[in-house]
């Protein structure tokens, strides 16, 4: 996974397994907005409350600032996350 490849001080990019990702998301992330593609597999997220499925082909859009926790993430789960 490319780390600091696709960072700017303008935006972030990041693609492959989720739970990889997960792992190396630094702290600046939560500050952006962002895009979140599911391109195989699902993610059971908590977003300020409300669980929400993101399955293979579905497209999420996030707000900067808010709770988000992954309740469940399958173990082929992989993403394209724009921030």
């Amino acid at each position: 996974m490319h780390t600091d490849i696709y960072l700017n001080e303008s935006y972030f990019y990041k693609q492959g397994n989720l739970n990889q990702i997960s792992k190396d998301m630094d702290r600046y992330s939560k500050e952006y907005s962002g895009l979140l593609l599911c391109t195989k597999g699902h993610v059971v997220l908590d977003i300020e409350g409300t669980i929400i499925t993101v399955s293979e082909k579905e497209l999420i859009g996030i707000k900067p600032f808010i709770f988000i926790q992954e309740k469940e993430i399958t173990d082929d789960c992989e993403v394209a996350i724009l921030g």
